[in-house]
C-alpha cells in the first residue's frame, strides 16, 4: 500500500507510516478483488495469502470503524470462493526470517506454487515484488534449495505496480503488470466464471457505496442560478433556494449539542438525534409564530398539521424532502463553521465523530 500522507521517508527509504492517525482505517482490502479478477480472467485460480492476525485485528475493531465490516465482507467472500489462505505460522520471539524461515510467508507461497504445479499439472505463477535475496544467494546462511531452481522461481515470479503509485486514501489504484499480460490464457470453467462475476459484483457494490458517500458531501440544492434560463429562475425559485441559510447559527448549535450530549461510547451519533435537535432549536427560535408563518406556505391548505413537514418548509425544503438530506446539509454547515468532522456510515443512519 502506498497512500499519500500514509507514508514517510526514513534512512531505509519510503516506508508505511503505521503511526498515522488514519492507518487503521486504510487497509487496502478492496485491491484484493482487483487481483482476483485479473488472475481469474486468464483461467487461473488465485490464492491470496493474508495474515490471520490482520483478519483478527479487523474483527476486533469492526465496531470502532464503520469501513471495516465491508472490508471483512471482501475477505469472507474470498474465503467462500476458496481464494483466501489465512497465514500465521507464529513467529518465535526474537527470531529473524534468516534464522527461521518457517514463518516467512514468501517461502510458503513459493512452496505452494511448486506443489500445486505437481498436483494440478498446470503452470503456477507467483505474483510478488519480493526479490527473495535472503534465500536465493547460493552459499548464504539462509540459502534454500527448492525443487525448482532459483532461475525458474524468478521466471515464474510476476512483478506488478499500482498506478498511480502514490494516491489519496480514497483514490483507486489500478493493477499494472506487463509480465502478466504475456502469461498464456486458458478458457474459464463455469465455476470460475461464476466466481469472476461474484468478484465483479462485489467490486461494483463497493464503487456504488463510494459514489453514494461522495454524493452525501455535495450540497443538496443548487446555489448558483446565473446560468439558468430566465423561465426556470421564476418557476423553480422555491426548489433552488438555499436551504438552512437563515438558520446557520441554530443548525450549528443543534449539531454541536448532539456531538456533546448524545455521542455513544464508540464515538457515534445518530441522524435521528440531529434532526430532533434541529427541530427543537428552530421551534424555540420561532416559538408560537411557526404555525401562523407557515399557513401562507405550500402547506396552508393541509387538512392535518404535520410538524416535520412544516419545519422542512420553514428550513427551505420541500415538505417531502428526506430528513437525511437535511441532516447532510446541516453537517456540512457545522463543519464549515469550524465544527469537528463527522463521517456518515454507509446507511447514513449514524455518524462517527472524528476527534
Amino acid at each position: 500500500m502506498i497512500k499519500d500522507k500514509l507514508i514517510k521517508w526514513t534512512k531505509e527509504g519510503l516506508v508505511a507510516d503505521t503511526k498515522h492517525e488514519n492507518w487503521d482505517r486504510t487497509l487496502d482490502i478492496k485491491r484484493l478483488l482487483d487481483v482476483e479478477q485479473e488472475i481469474t480472467r486468464k483461467g487461473y485460480k488465485p490464492l491470496i495469502y493474508v495474515y490471520e492476525s490482520t483478519i483478527k485485528y479487523m474483527e476486533n475493531v469492526k465496531g470502532k470503524y464503520p469501513e471495516i465490516p465491508q472490508k471483512l465482507e471482501i475477505l469472507y467472500g474470498l474465503d467462500k470462493r476458496r481464494r483466501l489462505v489465512p497465514f500465521e505460522p507464529y513467529k518465535p520471539p526474537g527470531v529473524d526470517k534468516s534464522d527461521d524461515p518457517n514463518w516467512d510467508d514468501d517461502l510458503w507461497i513459493i512452496e505452494t506454487a511448486i506443489t500445486l504445479e505437481k498436483t494440478e499439472r498446470i503452470d503456477c505463477y507467483i505474483m510478488s515484488n519480493d526479490h527473495f535475496l535472503n534465500y536465493s544467494k547460493e552459499g548464504g546462511k539462509a540459502y534454500i534449495e527448492f525443487d525448482w531452481d532459483w532461475k525458474k522461481i524468478f521466471e515464474r515470479k510476476v512483478g506488478h505496480k499500482w498506478i498511480p503509485e502514490i494516491a489519496d486514501e480514497s483514490e483507486d489504484q489500478g493493477l499494472v503488470s506487463p509480465k502478466w499480460v504475456k502469461v498464456p490464457k486458458f478458457e474459464l470453467t463455469i465455476e470460475d466464471e461464476h466466481k469472476l462475476i461474484d468478484a465483479r459484483i462485489k467490486a461494483t457494490e463497493i464503487e456504488l457505496e463510494k459514489l453514494k458517500k461522495d454524493k452525501t458531501h455535495l450540497p443538496s440544492q443548487i446555489e448558483e442560478q446565473d446560468d439558468l434560463p430566465e423561465i426556470l429562475l421564476k418557476t423553480e425559485a422555491k426548489e433552488l433556494s438555499n436551504p438552512l441559510q437563515k438558520y446557520k447559527k441554530e443548525v450549528t448549535t443543534a449539531v454541536w449539542w448532539v456531538c456533546e450530549k448524545k455521542m455513544d461510547e464508540n464515538g457515534f451519533i445518530t441522524t435521528a438525534d440531529i434532526w430532533d435537535s434541529i427541530k427543537r432549536k428552530i421551534k424555540k427560535v420561532k416559538d408560537d409564530s411557526l404555525i401562523s408563518d407557515l399557513f401562507g406556505s405550500e402547506l396552508g391548505n393541509s387538512v392535518q398539521y404535520d410538524e416535520d413537514e412544516f419545519l422542512k418548509v420553514e428550513l427551505g425544503y420541500n415538505k417531502n424532502t428526506d430528513v437525511i438530506k437535511i441532516v447532510v446539509d446541516a453537517v456540512l454547515i457545522y463543519q464549515k463553521r469550524g465544527g469537528v468532522e463527522l463521517k456518515f456510515t454507509p446507511d447514513q443512519l449514524k455518524l462517527r465523530v472524528m476527534e
